[in-house]
């Protein structure tokens, strides 16, 4: 089945809009190398489905380490500000698409299990705020993308069914609970997706391999495929 765009979109940050994703992994090896402790096997699949609170847990839990959970969490944090303040790019043509977005009247929505501060630095640095009626967190609401809750918030806030909603991510888990909860999906291309990306593509409504073929596509054909 086909169905025209959803009028109503939430997107991920880290891997979907912003070219993030290298960024946690290194903060995660420099972190353990602070602690004089090895990186293990791994370790990059097992955090890509935590929050922040969550991460800061697995390590202390994980790695025996003194600090608690909120001073594991404030490190975490300071290593990562720069980044997003200063450094962290959109990937190529997601700004255009954005804008192509919202000249069709799509209202959007950003879900995104990094810090508030973090996100909306970096959005506000590179222009494309503005897009995003809301920014939820999964840390300020004590969820994981392994629940719905953060994608029913936002359905919740644009006072429609989930249905209507088109959620864009990269993390297969993310797509799974949203397709679960009724949404409409779309998966975007990620590198660090690896082997995952044809689960993804096979679960998603739709796909988006470039922002810069989506965009082209977008005036000529629907960018979801159905369910």
């Amino acid at each position: 089945m086909r169905f025209p765009p959803a009028k109503y979109a939430i997107f991920d940050v880290d891997g979907t809009l912003l070219d993030s994703m290298g960024v946690w992994d290194a903060i995660d090896r420099d972190f353990l190398h602070e602690h004089g402790l090895a990186v293990p096997p791994g370790l990059d699949q097992v955090m890509k489905t935590l929050t922040l609170r969550q991460s800061a847990e697995y390590f202390r839990e994980t790695f025996h380490l003194p600090e608690s959970v909120p001073e594991i969490m404030d490190r975490f944090r300071g290593m990562v500000r720069e980044e997003y303040e200063q450094k962290l790019p959109l990937k190529d043509g997601a700004a255009e698409y954005l804008a192509a977005l919202a000249r069709r009247g799509v209202q959007m929505g950003v879900a995104t299990a990094s810090e508030r501060e973090h996100v909306d630095a970096a959005l506000r640095r590179l222009g494309v705020r503005e897009h995003f009626r809301f920014l939820l967190t999964c840390t300020e609401l004590d969820t994981g993308k392994d629940r719905p809750d953060i994608f029913l918030e936002g359905a919740r806030r644009f006072g429609v069914p989930p249905r209507e909603v088109a959620v864009y991510e990269d993390a297969l888990h993310a797509l799974r609970t949203a397709k679960a909860a009724g949404f409409r999906t779309v998966a975007v291309y990620d590198p660090h997706i690896g082997a995952e990306w044809e689960q993804a593509r096979a679960l998603a409504g739709g796909c988006i391999l470039h922002y810069r073929e989506a965009l082209a596509s977008l005036q000529k054909e629907d960018p979801y495929n159905g369910d």
